[in-house]
């Protein structure tokens, strides 16, 4: 019985290890802080980067990229939305 406890004690702080990213709101500030400067950019920079942010989306769909091409699409104005 105390070895199932133990395995799954393991187990569960194994999980809990994966799960947690080192610095979350220092990802989530780099992303904004992404954002705001392409906002302010001129045209031509918006469009680079956004079509950044959809090719790492492309090929790697991680949650970082999800969460980057995301705001990127909500805080740029609506033509680069269309596109």
């Amino acid at each position: 019985m105390r070895g199932i406890i133990v395995a799954h004690a393991l187990a569960l702080a194994g999980c809990a290890e994966l799960r947690t990213p080192a610095d979350p709101l220092g990802a989530i500030d780099v992303v904004v802080g992404e954002a705001v400067r392409a906002s302010r950019a001129p045209l031509a920079e918006q469009q680079a980067t956004l079509a950044r942010a959809q090719q790492a989306y492309a090929g790697a769909p991680a949650p970082n990229n999800r969460l980057r091409l995301a705001v990127l699409l909500a805080t740029l104005p609506a033509p680069m939305r269309d596109e």
